[in-house]
């Protein structure tokens, strides 16, 4: 199988001021193309005719009397190359692209004084125009490719936002015990051409009882609308062996968009404080807890855990059983799911032998809950000549729950493959000296446990490195030079037997082992 993904994007922009308010314009696009092309199937009509089980059809190029019929029984050696290239002449090909383009304005000024400092207010606009289009055919079965009609599917965003910091008390007006309190109130509202108009609220708390110390708050809601893909995906189905019970079921698997999806839906509720010391000129310390909730989150849940889904209780909401060989309506069911142009191996097994069907299209399956723990700090120092900057990164994931229908138990994801980790840290450090800046990073992810089998996952830890040079003389003043290293040491991740076939948490690692690139930027 070869996938493919190419994507390209840029950007305009210009900024300016207008009537005493900073103001910003500008203009993006990307295109990404993503694709599938599989080869060496067996094409189950070429197979018929290879054994016998069909008449020869003059239209192909097999012949009985030159390539011999095809023995599933015998030596594979003793088939000749041209009968084996006959069967697995079969393949799937899919092709999705998805475009954007966006205009955006944004302006932020002050509308007045106050007591404690300036009352500003920020005010945008966006506007964006979203385009996903779909083509494929595969041979998999019949005597041409099926041919799937190509798509087209576009539609509008526009969105407008606004946000206040009021200062309550500021440099003019501090007391003992207070230094700073602002108040921030934001809103934004957004219209999806076809799903519907959101208005989403933020409000945020500043306290500073000190000069050194700093204590922040947040509340807001927000909204994710399904995407194009998402929306629209070409459906696709076909046959696969499950178990159930220990028995095997022939299962009919739906795959593809849903056009009757719902928007995402959250809660967002943050806390959090910042320690710059003024005895340690340098240093800054940052803690905080967060806590989100999701409603209808959109996702594929079957996909998660297809081989066992006819035994996992939660995933029942999406499988429904057949009985073809005596229940009509099951079996006129079958039949039209097995005519269907998006079904890649129809002919594989007659209607009747099929025991289920599942649907693993994206739904508004779940409710989600997130709670954790970030904290962070930064010291930046003279040494030498340069300067050193050391700095550390922790999350620690308290609560991630789902329930994935209404009736399903919530489940505890921390520490399950897939999902994302308990425990996430960096610890880096930057040398800097004129124009040259040489760095490293420490990584550690957490590992878990298989659910399936109940064999630990390790934890998986990869370091960085970066060195970068700075021109600021001449033609070349604005240019910079950086090497970035991934994953320097080639660590690979950490086992782990996954439902898919990989071998590893494709969520949380990856084996593209050590990755080097050069990047070259220059500003103007």
């Amino acid at each position: 199988d070869e996938g493919f993904s190419r994507s390209v994007g840029g950007a305009l922009g210009i900024s300016g001021t207008l009537f005493g308010w900073n103001t910003d314009a500008y203009f993006s696009g990307g295109r990404e193309t993503t694709g599938l092309l599989a080869t060496n199937r067996v094409q189950t009509s070429r197979l018929d005719e290879a054994i016998g089980a069909t008449p020869d059809n003059p239209a192909t190029p097999f012949r009985p009397s030159v390539d011999g019929f095809f023995n599933p029984y015998g030596d594979p050696a003793s088939h000749s190359a041209a009968l084996l290239a006959f069967i697995g002449s079969g393949y799937i090909r899919s092709e999705n692209v998805s475009t954007v383009a966006s205009m955006n304005l944004k302006a932020d000024g002050v509308l007045l004084s106050l007591p404690g400092g300036d009352l500003r207010m920020a005010i945008g606009l966006d506007v964006r125009r979203e385009r996903f289009e779909t083509s494929g055919e595969n041979f998999i079965s019949g005597a041409t490719p099926r041919i799937a009609a190509p798509t087209r599917f576009e539609r509008d965003v526009t969105a407008a936002f606004a946000e206040l910091r009021i200062p309550i008390v500021g440099p003019d007006n501090t007391r003992p015990g207070l230094e700073r309190l602002e108040v921030s109130l934001a809103g934004r509202i957004e219209d999806h051409e076809g799903v519907g108009q959101t208005t989403n609220p933020k409000v945020g708390l500043l306290y500073k009882p000190t000069t050194d110390l700093l204590f922040r708050t947040s509340f807001g809601t927000s909204f994710r609308a399904p995407s194009l893909r998402e929306l629209n995906s070409a459906y696709r189905l076909g046959p696969v062996f499950l178990d159930r019970a220990g028995s095997n079921v022939i299962s009919i698997v739906q795959y593809g968009g849903n056009p009757d999806l719902s928007p995402e839906t959250a809660e967002s509720w943050t806390a959090g404080f910042v320690w710059t010391p003024s005895s340690m000129e340098g240093l800054r310390i940052e803690g905080g807890w967060f806590r989100t909730t999701f409603e209808d989150r959109i996702a594929t849940p079957v996909a998660e855990n297809l081989i066992d889904a006819l035994n996992d209780p939660t995933l029942a909401p999406f499988i429904r059983y057949v009985a073809p060989r005596t229940d009509a309506a099951d079996l006129a069911y079958v039949q039209s799911l097995l005519a269907h142009p998006g079904n890649y191996n129809p002919n594989v097994f007659p209607a009747t032998a099929y025991g289920a069907v599942i649907d693993n299209r994206y739904v508004n399956a779940s409710a989600v809950e997130v709670q954790g723990l970030d904290l962070s700090t930064r010291y930046r120092f003279t040494l030498g000549s340069g300067d050193l900057s050391l700095d550390a990164t922790v999350t620690h994931l308290i609560t991630n729950d789902r329930t994935i229908t209404p009736a399903s138990p919530t489940e505890d994801l921390l520490g399950v493959p897939n999902f994302p980790a308990r425990w996430r840290g960096r610890l880096g450090a930057q040398w800097m000296q004129g124009p040259i800046t040489i760095g490293g990073v420490l990584n550690h992810v957490s590992g878990g446990r298989d659910t399936a089998n109940g064999r630990a996952i390790d934890d998986w830890i990869t370091l960085d490195g970066q060195a970068r040079v700075d021109l600021d003389s001449g033609w070349i003043r604005g240019l910079s030079l950086t090497l970035n290293v991934l994953n320097l040491l080639n660590e690979g991740p950490p086992f782990y037997d996954a439902p898919a076939g990989i071998g590893y948490d494709a969520a949380n690692t990856n084996v593209l082992g050590r990755q080097v690139s050069l990047q070259l930027v220059k500003r103007w």
